[in-house]
């Protein structure tokens, strides 16, 4: 997830730069941020004419210096980690993490659905939806707005707001780590909540880790590719093949290119099942 650039009146008001005007129209040069790199629309697009846009917003990325520390193209700053280590879910850094816990019994911090919507743990009616916390503040990584607002929700990584799919998708992670840890405070009642937690992000992280790599790449790559790359589980036993030394850093080219990659792939229709 490639960083937005942060300046001072950002920090403040919790909004991405803007080099376009509220009239859709590029910015004169002293009101343009130094990282601003807009989009011109033609004047005869058929889609923007109409609204008499000619500027699509843009910002380059926070610069982030060569892994090997030599002169060469920009490189970009990446907030996410490179493991697959349910950081959509716990976040990437510890103080996120432990915002995201509720303390008590190795549980994520939810929102109960229903008449009377309030902050809670899993504590309370297992018959009521639990959901992701609600973000505190407005936010640009929300997309919602108007009669939308309060939907936001606060998760490991600010995507999970960015369409039904992701918000979705996070919020059954999220389930999955309370229905575990629950489970696992049953079965160790002399477990305190940090043992708790961390046995179960153990167990929902090594589920990732398996869907990934003997359900997904095998039907992105397809499984012949899969196998003779080596990235196929093994069906019995265990492996030694773990490299502590190996460079788990994602390319730029793949962080930039994932992304559109991924999101071409989702259905433009969401049925409600």
């Amino acid at each position: 997830m490639h960083a937005f650039v942060y300046v001072k009146s950002i920090v403040q008001t919790n909004k991405s730069v803007d080099c376009c005007n509220e009239n859709g129209m590029k910015q004169s040069p002293r009101y343009t941020h130094a990282s601003c790199a807009p989009i011109i629309i033609p004047k005869d697009d058929k889609f923007f004419s109409p609204l008499r846009r000619t500027c699509m917003n843009y910002v380059r990325s926070v610069p982030a210096m060569r892994t090997d520390c030599t002169f060469g193209p920009r490189e970009q700053l990446n907030q996410a980690t490179h493991y697959l280590d349910g950081s959509m879910i716990y976040g990437s850094s510890a103080e996120q993490t432990w915002s995201l816990r509720s303390k008590s019994r190795g549980q994520m911090l939810t929102h109960v659905g229903g008449d009377g919507d309030s902050d809670s743990d899993s504590d309370g009616d297992p018959l009521r939806p639990q959901y992701m916390p609600l973000a505190a503040g407005e936010s640009n990584a929300c997309q919602s707005g108007g009669d939308y607002a309060g939907t936001c929700y606060t998760a490991g990584d600010v995507r999970a707001n960015a369409q039904p799919h992701l918000t979705a998708m996070h919020t059954l992670w999220m389930r999955e780590h309370n229905r575990v840890a629950g489970l696992l405070a049953v079965i160790n009642p002399h477990w305190d909540d940090e043992r708790a937690f961390q046995e179960a992000r153990k167990i929902v992280t090594a589920s990732i880790q398996h869907i990934t790599y003997s359900e997904w790449l095998p039907a992105l790559l397809g499984k012949k590719y899969t196998k003779r790359n080596g990235l196929e589980l093994s069906p019995k036993g265990y492996s030694d093949a773990y490299d502590e030394a190996a460079d788990p850093t994602v390319s730029n080219s793949f962080a930039t290119a994932i992304l559109p990659f991924v999101n071409s792939m989702f259905n433009e229709t969401l049925r409600f099942v």
